[in-house]
């Protein structure tokens, strides 16, 4: 498995922090699969704003996999990729959701804003 500090990338001074994440987002796609193991389930949950026209609700959990309307919306909308977090990380990440100005609360923000565009 590809040591997960390795695929963090350093903001280039030029870009913005949402070309960053949208940079950063794309790398991460191209990261080695976690080992295929039918006894490990997967629970994904939302912690975005509510966005109704994708049927998506803060705190909705998904197992296994993500409804492929949502998946398709996350190839036009980088973004969304963030709000989706492991289960286990929940606390860490609200904590990173609350802190005004870090990364994962820029793209809460950002989603918030044009959520009616989604």
């Amino acid at each position: 498995m590809a040591d997960t500090a390795q695929n963090e990338q350093k903001p280039k001074a030029s870009e913005s922090k949402s070309e960053n994440i949208t940079r950063r987002t794309a790398a991460a796609d191209k990261s080695e699969p976690v080992a295929d193991n039918k006894s490990v389930i997967e629970q994904w949950i939302y912690i975005g704003p509510t966005i109704k026209q994708l049927g998506l609700e803060t705190n909705s959990v998904f197992t296994q996999s993500i409804p492929k309307h949502i998946a398709k919306k996350m190839d036009e909308q980088p973004e969304l990729r963030f709000m989706f977090i492991a289960v286990n990380d929940l606390a860490q990440k609200n904590s990173e959701l609350a802190a005004v100005g870090s990364e994962l609360h820029t793209v809460y923000e950002a989603l918030e804003a044009k959520k009616g565009a989604i």
